[in-house]
């Protein structure tokens, strides 16, 4: 394990140097960054979304009397008439309103009534040996192609690492690696005996479990020394040939060499692809709170979709009355972001922004807002626009519900600011460190 350890670590560092630049002399004279004039500008506070929704379901009880609910058995349900006159919804038009606000969230706008430009263009991340940056479908590819090419120095250690970090399910990974560490174990206890060098490829738990993952064809074949070959095999009282999986005895003989095998197959890790933070720097205007982000922020798994499908169908077929509030609600815990924009602003009107994974702490967003500062020794606490502090601490950034995206303020004790200043009067305190500021944009 410290052998894969020390291995990528390398790849790391050297690919870390062949972009790290020019260098620079501590002596050298730095042309300051020049900062644009913010404007001064009044935000609006916008309605919740419960405040929003409990209005909208306000005017539809305003529109459409309320259903008598039967006070006997035998009684029948009253619907409200559609507008084709008839006495049955129209659940047609439901279904496409249900499925839209399950599967597509509502979208911001700014206060003059134009859809607002999106915060970031795409989700994107980092390749764990290399500085690339590509979105989520691409960089399995890449960080592939990237272990490919060491893959004929070291076989095994690239096999066992292709199959903890090109495959995405975990649990999955871990049956994968259970059954592939089973296999050796047989060998190793049973040495000698034939029927455990043999793995056929149509068994119906290796095809599923194991063959299916990426980077097993490779750990069995370039990293065990298995070979693929035809063998015969009697299949319904008939003898045909089938392609397994053969270890040869003279590999087999060598318990300590699979024993090693086994060792560093149970106890790899994954090489992790990173969320490209994206950051971005604004000067504040009246729409720095309207942020949009692109639909791949937003997720619902095809089983929830499903599921809600098969429920509208209960609905249909028993022609029961739409129960708006608990469908509401019902919707609102499905709708799930896996990932948010945060945006900090400064006292100097300045605007630092970062893409955040919902399962980030606020310890991580706190990390970034250190590692950005001019002064990282500056204490600082983060509050939103009512002034409820965010605590430096290990909670998921979900449980704040700043999804998908949210504002939030740089708050540095009275005191502190005014300390600063008085030993620096003639400079303008600078909270931003200049590589930051460098990258800040026009007005938003």
């Amino acid at each position: 394990m410290a052998a894969i350890k020390k291995f990528f670590e390398k790849k790391k560092i050297n690919a870390k140097f062949k972009v790290a630049g020019v260098g620079h002399s501590l002596s050298e004279n730095k042309p300051p960054v020049v900062i644009p004039a913010t404007k001064p500008s009044t935000v609006r506070q916008q309605p919740t979304e419960n405040k929003a929704g409990e209005a909208a379901l306000l005017r539809l009880q305003s529109q459409q009397a309320k259903p008598k609910i039967p006070k006997s058995v035998n009684a029948s349900w009253k619907h409200p008439t559609n507008p084709s006159g008839s006495t049955a919804i129209d659940m047609e038009q439901l279904k496409n309103e249900m499925y839209t606000s399950v599967v597509k969230p509502k979208s911001n706008f700014k206060p003059d009534g134009t859809k607002s430009e999106l915060a970031v263009d795409s989700l994107t991340f980092i390749c764990p040996l290399c500085p690339t940056t590509l979105t989520k479908p691409e960089i399995y590819y890449h960080l592939r192609k990237c272990l490919e090419n060491d893959f004929e120095a070291e076989p095994l250690m690239i096999s066992i690492t292709m199959i903890y970090s090109l495959n995405q399910n975990r649990s999955e990974i871990q049956n994968c690696v259970d059954i592939l560490a089973k296999y050796l174990q047989n060998i190793i206890d049973n040495k000698g005996e034939e029927k455990y060098l043999k793995i056929k490829k149509s068994n119906k738990i290796f095809s599923q479990k194991v063959e299916s993952m990426q980077g097993t064809r490779e750990f069995l074949i370039n990293g065990c020394g298995f070979e693929l070959k035809m063998l015969p095999t009697e299949v319904e009282n008939a003898i045909v040939e089938q392609e397994f999986y053969v270890l040869p005895k003279s590999i087999a003989d060598d318990i300590e060499h699979l024993s090693m095998i086994k060792q560093m197959l149970l106890e790899a890790e994954p090489l992790e692809v990173s969320l490209d933070r994206n950051v971005r720097v604004f000067c504040a205007s009246s729409s720095s709170n309207f942020l949009e982000v692109p639909d791949s922020f937003f997720t619902v798994s095809a089983s929830e979709v499903k599921k809600e499908h098969e429920f509208l169908q209960q609905e249909i077929e028993s022609m029961q009355v739409l129960k708006t509030k608990a469908m509401r609600d019902n919707l609102t815990s499905k709708r799930s972001y896996q990932y948010m924009v945060l945006r900090i602003r400064f006292p100097d009107g300045i605007l630092l922004q970062g893409t955040f994974s919902c399962d980030e702490t606020l310890k991580d967003l706190y990390t970034f807002v250190v590692d950005n500062l001019n002064m990282n020794w500056l204490p600082f606490m983060l509050v939103d626009s009512t002034g409820k502090s965010f605590q430096n601490n290990s909670s998921k950034l979900s449980e704040f519900k700043l999804a998908p995206a949210s504002l939030l303020n740089f708050k540095v004790e009275t005191n502190i600011i005014e300390e600063m200043s008085f030993n620096s009067p003639d400079k303008k305190l600078q909270y931003l460190k200049d590589e930051t500021l460098a990258l800040i944009s026009e007005e938003i």
